[in-house]
């Protein structure tokens, strides 16, 4: 049987937040990991989910989520608490708040469980599937769960950011003042410091302009592998293009088959030079983006 159970990491994650936003009040940094990271059906447990949505909307309106009577007074009004034990709950979970430590911990497993409920539901759903259509119906489904299941954190302290910071200009210091994978043009690097993570570089051009012979070049300089889809040439004639550059042979000619005996010789040699260069082809032309 799969354990989905995190109700003690969903009650550490609720001391967390009160804790931290006693302790930092103006800025506190919990509540925000946990609203970015979490939704409020990911905590399972009903007291706990009704005290995290409250907490959740008090700070979204820039009230006091960490005090216990403001907390009370919000879920009289709204009547999800309800009896004695209900907050008796309350108050046990600010009895309880000792840390904001290890709350990244907390929410790690509270994702993960909700991870493992959605493959659960996935695995019931495509097991009574109907096998006319299966394929198309499974990938739909499939799909959706990736979505569900993605991990799209993107919150860090400041503290953590200049520390990543401080780490790459480092690195730019000792590489000659580029931060990411060079084009092999330095004009372009000087103004971009180089292929960053996460960037998305269009080039722009009418057809026949070269825009595939530039993006050769750049992943001919780029000094790491570099998987090169092409949807509209095959393998063949992207490698001729490649061959052309790296052997210094006309592409014309190559394209023509109309190649001397001194083009001949520089490709030979070109090849046993820089036929090894980490370049990956893939002329499928009916990719889709999913499956890039």
């Amino acid at each position: 049987m799969e354990n989905f159970d995190t109700t003690v990491s969903q009650r550490a994650l609720l001391g967390a937040m009160i804790v931290d936003g006693l302790q930092n009040p103006e800025n506190p940094t919990v509540i925000l990991k946990a609203t970015t990271d979490l939704q409020a059906k990911d905590i399972t447990d009903r007291k706990t989910r009704e005290l995290y949505q409250i907490m959740v909307d008090m700070y979204q309106h820039g009230d006091p989520f960490w005090d216990a009577v403001a907390i009370q007074n919000e879920a009289a009004q709204r009547k999800v608490l309800q009896g004695a034990e209900d907050y008796r709950y309350l108050f046990g979970i600010f009895e309880g708040a000792a840390t904001a430590t290890g709350v990244d911990y907390h929410i790690q497993e509270i994702k993960n469980a909700r991870r493992r409920r959605d493959v659960a539901a996935f695995k019931a759903r495509i097991a009574n599937m109907p096998v006319a259509g299966f394929m198309e119906t499974a990938e739909t489904a499939f799909l959706e769960l990736r979505k569900k299941t993605s991990d799209v954190s993107g919150v860090s302290t400041f503290s953590e950011i200049t520390r990543e910071a401080v780490s790459a200009l480092e690195k730019a210091m000792k590489g000659g003042g580029y931060l990411g994978v060079p084009s092999g043009f330095p004009t372009i690097d000087k103004y971009t410091g180089g292929w960053q993570p996460g960037d998305d570089i269009i080039i722009a051009g009418r057809p026949s302009m070269g825009k595939s012979d530039i993006a050769k070049d750049f992943a001919k300089a780029a000094g790491v592998p570099v998987l090169y889809f092409s949807l509209e040439m095959s393998n063949i004639d992207l490698a001729k293009r490649h061959i052309s550059g790296l052997c210094g042979v006309d592409f014309g000619r190559m394209k023509t088959g109309k190649i001397t005996e001194d083009d001949a010789v520089k490709i030979i040699e070109g090849l046993n030079r820089k036929g090894n260069i980490p370049i990956f082809y893939n002329d499928k032309a009916s990719l889709t983006i999913d499956e890039i």
